[in-house]
């Protein structure tokens, strides 16, 4: 979604371009307080691993909710609440990492291959949801299906992970 905050409210929109790129700022600094209590919630309470699901999931619903959205304070709602849950899950990311690894000596390879596989996320997330939407002659319904679709697999991915390491069990700290 970061990649098409400013691309929508102009096309979509009709906000003008200073708009659109105040959206993306305050995308990324609503997320600052996210960042922190996501941390603490994970260090004090449920686990990491516990901590991160739930935002993943919740990324995934206001992906899809971001459909709905068809009027300018709409989406600066939708942009609030969405910087706050993709910042609270980005930022546990790497810790999942080393919750995951019994070798602490390996968790620096570990990252390393993660954020190498994450990489090409990286690099063909943007262009692929640019294709899709011109695809679709300016609409973002493919791009916003693909990417809560996608979002949901992440979280499958994170469940599954989590199962295969600490059970199925609820109440596991991990």
């Amino acid at each position: 979604m970061l990649y098409q905050i400013s691309s929508y409210a102009e096309a979509v929109l009709g906000m003008s371009f200073e708009e659109a790129a105040n959206l993306t700022i305050i995308y990324n600094g609503i997320g600052v307080p996210a960042r922190i209590v996501s941390g603490l919630l994970a260090d004090r309470y449920v686990g990491v691993i516990n901590t991160h699901i739930p935002f993943v999931i919740v990324n995934a619903i206001l992906t899809y909710c971001w459909i709905g959205v068809s009027n300018v304070s709409g989406f600066y709602i939708l942009v609030c609440f969405y910087g706050l849950a993709s910042a609270a899950f980005q930022s546990l990311f790497p810790t999942i990492i080393a919750a995951l690894t019994t070798d602490m000596r390996k968790t620096g390879t570990r990252l390393g291959m993660a954020f190498s596989i994450i990489s090409f996320a990286g690099l063909t997330g943007a262009p692929l949801g640019g294709a899709l939407v011109q695809a679709d002659n300016g609409v973002y319904v493919g791009a916003q299906v693909w990417a809560g679709s996608i979002m949901l697999l992440a979280a499958g991915f994170i469940v599954a992970s989590r199962i295969a390491k600490y059970g199925s069990a609820l109440r596991v700290k991990c």
